[in-house]
């Protein structure tokens, strides 16, 4: 049966026919039934999937750039000056830019 894999072989280094020989195949591949007992033994040969974010969590990872860091750091010196005009401008800018990556 299959031999366990070992991983300090360099497969790409190797002939096609040992490769086959180390996992138990030949060229015309695995019939069925070798292939079920595999995967029954080692897992279907998939990568996991992982979770897609969620829109909160995009939304929130806009903020996550120097350059953001600079206009929020504008917006509270211009509320701390008395500029609270400008600071609402500078926060709908950040809303609206945040929003816009969130769609992208």
């Amino acid at each position: 049966m299959y031999k366990e894999q070992n991983s300090s072989i360099n497969w790409y280094a190797i002939p096609s026919q040992e490769a086959m020989d180390i996992v138990d195949t030949n060229q015309n591949g695995l019939t069925d039934e070798e292939a079920e007992k595999r995967r029954e033994r080692f897992g279907a040969n998939a990568l996991p999937v992982k979770e897609p974010p969620g829109l909160i969590s995009i939304f929130f990872r806009q903020f996550l750039n120097p350059l953001i860091y600079i206009l929020v750091a504008a917006a509270i010196a211009s509320t701390l000056i008395g500029k609270g005009r400008d600071a609402l401008f500078i926060f709908a800018v950040l809303f609206f830019n945040a929003s816009v990556g969130m769609y992208q």
